[in-house]
């Protein structure tokens, strides 16, 4: 445990002001609000969507600072409560250290398992100046959060990101980072660090269910150099993803007629490994979704893509056959890595 005896002398700062920066929010700018959608969506959404939007998946808090001590004070929404995921997942925010190319892990805040207020000394450090990436909780909404540095001890902005649009990742719990066992290791923030590219995380667990309400809410988004679509799992009946993926896609169109779109069939899960009717529901699911994407090629979007991810087994890289571990985040960025990187014109 992190000696955190010296925290009083610390000099606390916002994450709202700057030279700190708030990366990972479609509408910081105009809300100034950790929340991932609208306080009030133009379109109505389920209650359990805009509650799962509080969470600060993806959200990252960016500066660069010779500090040698890094802590975080954090007052969350509710106290750890999953059974299947770490609280520093859960709960927790780590630190990534370095410039684009370079980043490295370098500590965790761990929080109180019977509190929704913590402290925690995230690094402490050789002297130096150094770009500090923060990644906020997975599945918890943080209400409030300070960052604690040396008394006198110098901050400025980060880099920018290496490239100028966003990604934006729509999905399920595992989008959202269930099960990663701290929030820099759910796939999206993997990709981002790769990538250089600001990623907003657009998982909700359990819900990710392609409402035409969500899709209106997201084609208002702006700046996104390409949408991801991977929220197969949430929708459960085959004719129901039919319904929701015909209509998503033209409501993404009227607004970004050019943006690149990549929809995402799901991993093969252990079940898959073990029931043969789940594995050809499974099937048959994958195709219905490339099928789609494939008329609208036909008929001239040559911006839709399909990423065909039934054939990757993360089952051993899971804690339930669903959810993924680290391992099986890893799996899953080493797959969209490359397709991304192609439809982006990235380099290596």
């Amino acid at each position: 445990m992190a000696d955190n005896a010296d925290l009083d002398d610390l000099t606390w700062l916002s994450p709202f002001d700057e030279p700190l920066q708030i990366a990972g929010l479609g509408w910081f700018a105009s809300e100034r609000k950790l929340r991932r959608l609208p306080s009030t969506p133009a379109w109505p959404i389920r209650p359990e969507v805009d509650r799962i939007a509080d969470a600060t998946a993806g959200v990252q808090v960016r500066f660069r600072t010779d500090t040698q001590v890094l802590a975080v004070r954090v007052e969350l929404t509710g106290p750890p409560g999953m059974d299947l995921m770490p609280a520093t997942g859960e709960c927790g925010v780590d630190a990534y250290v370095g410039d684009w190319g370079a980043q490295r892990y370098w500590g965790t805040a761990r929080p109180r398992l019977d509190s929704k207020s913590y402290e925690s000394v995230v690094f402490r450090a050789d002297p130096g100046t150094r770009t500090v990436t923060l990644n906020l909780p997975l599945y918890k909404g943080v209400r409030q959060l300070s960052v604690g540095i040396d008394s006198g001890a110098q901050v400025s902005a980060p880099p920018p990101f290496l490239a100028p649009g966003r990604i934006a990742i729509y999905g399920t719990s595992v989008t959202n980072g269930g099960c990663a066992s701290r929030p820099g290791m759910a796939y999206p923030a993997v990709l981002g660090r790769r990538l250089g590219r600001e990623i907003l995380n657009l998982g909700f667990a359990g819900n990710g269910k392609g409402e035409p309400g969500v899709a209106r809410i997201l084609a208002q988004l702006e700046d996104v150099a390409c949408f991801v679509l991977d929220y197969e799992t949430n929708v459960l009946e085959t004719e129901a993803l039919r319904t929701s993926l015909t209509d998503f896609l033209p409501i993404l169109r009227e607004r970004h007629p050019t943006t690149e779109i990549l929809v995402a069939s799901k991993p093969r899960f252990a079940r898959g490994l073990r029931d043969r009717e789940y594995r050809s529901t499974t099937e048959a699911r994958r195709d219905l979704q490339r099928d789609i994407v494939q008329g609208h090629r036909d008929r001239g979007d040559r911006h839709l893509h399909f990423l065909d991810l039934s054939d990757l087994d993360i089952a051993e890289g899971t804690v339930d056959g669903v959810h993924p571990t680290d391992s099986g985040f890893v799996q899953l960025a080493d797959r969209f890595e490359p397709v991304l990187r192609e439809l982006l014109g990235d380099q290596q």
